[in-house]
């Protein structure tokens, strides 16, 4: 804690990616709900869409060397995170299951694009004597926001309806990210 509380740089991380899992979080929360909701929906259509994620995550993990070679590493969150909220956003507005695969495709990997560059730099960031402490804050800051996200949004959901909770977390963590992003990390 008293590391974290010193080193701009590991707030910065640790605050960029409780944003970005606060916000996206909203999807899977609320996947078996949409899942239902699409064309011909329901427990093999949650399958679907869960091992399409699954797919684009591990799909995306074999260009993230290519890409941070081209992009800076706020440039690629931002990326990630705009791409995570398009397809929030497609996802809730085309009731298609074969859009909402790809879509679903597209979220896990800029869902993993984010998370590992954040992780990476939080990982470089950190000295040797203190790496797993300041990761251990990384893993709660994920924990913590995934948890508090789901609850927040699923209430949301609950007020209101699926649909409207996972579009305002789309453009609220669109939003949020684009405000705790400067180049410093």
């Amino acid at each position: 804690l008293q590391y974290v509380s010193q080193s701009a740089h590991l707030q910065g991380v640790v605050l960029r990616i409780a944003v970005f899992f606060f916000s996206s979080t909203a999807l899977v929360a609320l996947l078996p709900l949409i899942a239902r909701g699409l064309h011909g929906g329901g427990a093999g259509t949650f399958t679907v869409l869960l091992a399409a994620m699954g797919s684009g995550a591990i799909v995306a993990t074999l260009f993230l060397p290519r890409l941070r070679q081209k992009l800076s590493r706020d440039a690629l969150i931002l990326s990630g995170a705009a791409l995570q909220s398009s397809a929030m956003l497609v996802i809730i507005s085309v009731p298609e299951l074969w859009v909402a695969i790809v879509a679903m495709t597209l979220a896990g990997g800029a869902w993993i694009s984010t998370a590992n560059t954040l992780s990476v730099s939080a990982q470089m960031g950190l000295p040797d004597w203190v790496r797993a402490r300041g990761m251990s804050m990384y893993q709660m800051a994920i924990m913590g926001a995934t948890a508090l996200g789901a609850a927040f949004w699923g209430q949301v959901a609950t007020l209101s309806d699926v649909h409207l909770s996972v579009g305002l977390s789309a453009v609220a963590g669109l939003l949020a990210i684009g405000l705790v992003v400067d180049d410093a990390i």
